[in-house]
Formats: C-alpha cells, structure tokens, sequence
C-alpha cells in the first residue's frame, strides 16, 4: 500500500502491518497506530533512504514512549558488499534467530549490510528493546531489535526489505525469516482466528460501523449460513456465535458495513491434534470418550490368533490359500513342459 492510502485505511481488520521505507507516518493517526499494538497488533518496520528520521523520532520513538524500538541515529555505509559487516552469531534462542544459530553457519557470512543505521539502546529510555540479532562490527550495531508493547510488539530490521541496503534480500535466510517475522507478529491478532473441530466460532462487532447480521459459509455446504449478532454481558459489542464446527477447514464470515460494503474474515477450523495420536489406547480413556455406549475389551490370551478369540469356530485360512496357490504354480510349470517337450506330426507333401 502506498502512503497516500493510509489516510482512509482501516486498521483493525490487519493482524499484523509492517512498513517499508516508509518516509512517515501520518500524524493524525499515531494514536490510532498505537491502540492496534497496545490490543495486540504487530508492527514490522524496514528502514531506507526515504525514512525521515526527525519523523521517526518525533512521532513513533517520542523519547522512548513510543513505538520505535529505539533511536535510529546517524546512518554508517561501507565502501563495497565486501567491506560491509555480516551478522554475528545469535547469542539467545528466538524465532528470528533460529535459522542463523551455530558459528559455522553459512548464512552470517552471507547476508552484508553496506548500509545501516547506529541504532544505540539507551538503558533508561529502551528497557524493554532487545537486540535480537547484531552485526559483526566493532560496535555490534543491532541488526534485528524487538519491543514488547502492550500486548503486541514491534520489530525494526536496521536494513531495508529490498537489495538496496544489503544482500540479504538475496539470502535463503530471508524468506525463513520473514515467515518467522509473520507468525511472531499476528498470533496475539489472530486469537480465535485458528481453532480446533468443535470449538465455536465468536466474532466481537462495533454496532456503530456493521450490521448485527452476517453471512457464514460453512465448508461442504453450498449456502452460507445466516447469524445474528447478540449482545453479551460485559461487553459494548454485539457478538456473532457459530457453534457447529465438526468439520473442518476454512470458514468464511462476511460482515456487513454502515456503508454497504462486504468484509471477508476467515477462520481455519482444524482437526483435533489428538486425532493422529499412534499411542496404545488405555481402556479406560476410551470408555470416558464414548460414555453411554456399551463396549467390551476382549484380551487374547498368550497363545491366541485373532479370529480365534471371536465367536464360532472360525480359523486362519491364509496357510491353506498359500498351499492352494503353490499347487496351482507347479501344475502350470509341468504343462508348461509337457507342451516343450511335444513335437508336431509331419505332414506328407502332396504331389500334383
């Protein structure tokens, strides 16, 4: 998305934003920005030539308090791709810092950033900001920093999400790490938004902007459910509640603005994990999942076959087939021979 489009955008339907080179945040919606995090939103942030960082220390670091991570500071480049520094080896486990673990590893030396910003932690105004990932310079300039805030967080990448900063766009490392980036970011937005079969579907609507009806499509059926938004105790919102969730797969809400417009939500309904579980089964587990229903546990006993522990006289035929299929083989190769070893009646000329 462009800048220019960030004045009518609606922010609470994102799970996560991130911005890149994005000179600046408009003003009017710093607020609006911060209430998306502090409610569990996340926010990623790449740097670049356009960045203004008197904009960037004005509206999103503002002393510490915040959404920056930290100040950006003065800018450091190196001459070439092969004098610029590549990342240090990770000191604590992360989910950003799994794919460049072990000394040898050879994605530190792969990924150069010939630009980069000083990025200085202050330990008064940064107590929360974590270093994540650095750099190999003297300095050991933060690469990756992490700030918790509210109940989301923030991640700044001191390089730009394009080649023109660093090799890293390049690197195999960097799609691994921008899907870790994407799990690390949504999950506290998506809350309710991935569940197991059988767990109901609830979706908290603001009366003011949409419609207390809405449209469900159910996976296998071919016409959308209708619900109906109910308030509920304790809560300004109305609330949409399905609860027949016993098949799994994607469910699609669509809600119904002021405006007439149709927003799309999904929501991934999946199998229960315990289902794949190869574990031998304890009697008793399985007489609590089917209370009610009348179910007797035979035992073979140490010398018993299968079939010979059910009722009647019933005994394994598979030494018999086996017999059968045996005869069968050595007859065919003895007509086989025979047919060999048969020679054909000459036949006398005719003389006309």
């Amino acid at each position: 998305m462009l800048p220019e489009g960030l004045a009518g955008e609606e922010l609470a339907g994102y799970q996560s934003i991130v911005l890149c080179n994005l000179d600046s945040w408009p003003a009017e919606r710093i607020a609006e920005l911060e209430r998306f995090v502090d409610r569990g939103g996340g926010l990623g942030i790449f740097l670049g030539d356009r960045v203004s960082l008197d904009a960037y220390e004005e509206l999103l670091y503002r002393g510490g308090e915040g959404l920056l991570p930290c100040r950006l500071g003065r800018r450091l480049e190196a001459p070439s791709e092969d004098d610029a520094p590549a990342v240090a080896p990770p000191g604590e486990d992360h989910a950003l810092t799994n794919v460049f673990r072990g000394e040898n590893n050879p994605f530190l030396r792969r990924v150069r950033a010939r630009v980069r910003m000083t990025c200085e932690l202050h330990a008064e105004r940064d107590p929360t900001t974590v270093a994540v990932l650095r750099f190999d310079d003297p300095a050991r300039t933060p690469f990756v920093l992490e700030k918790p805030f509210g109940r989301g967080r923030v991640v700044l990448f001191n390089t730009t999400a394009d080649l023109a900063w660093s090799s890293w766009p390049r690197d195999a490392s960097y799609p691994i790490t921008a899907q870790e980036t994407t799990r690390l970011l949504a999950p506290p937005a998506a809350a309710g938004r991935n569940l197991r079969c059988g767990e109901p579907i609830a979706r908290g609507i603001n009366p003011a902007r949409f419609w207390p009806t809405a449209r469900l499509a159910v996976p296998g059926e071919s016409a959308p459910r209708a619900l109906h938004a109910e308030p509920r105790e304790g809560s300004d919102a109305l609330w949409f509640q399905f609860g027949d969730t016993r098949r799994a797969g994607v469910y699609a809400l669509a809600l119904e603005t002021q405006t007439d417009q149709t927003e799309e939500e999904y929501f991934a309904v999946n199998p229960d994990p315990s289902e794949g579980d190869l574990r031998r089964a304890d009697p008793s587990h399985v007489k609590a999942g089917l209370e009610g229903v009348e179910v007797d546990f035979v035992q073979p006993g140490e010398e018993g076959e299968l079939l010979t522990i059910t009722d009647g006289a019933q005994t394994e035929l598979w030494r018999a087939f086996l017999m059968a299929l045996a005869i069968i083989l050595l007859v065919e190769q003895a007509l086989a021979w025979r047919a060999a070893r048969h020679r054909p009646t000459p036949v006398a000329a005719e003389v006309s």
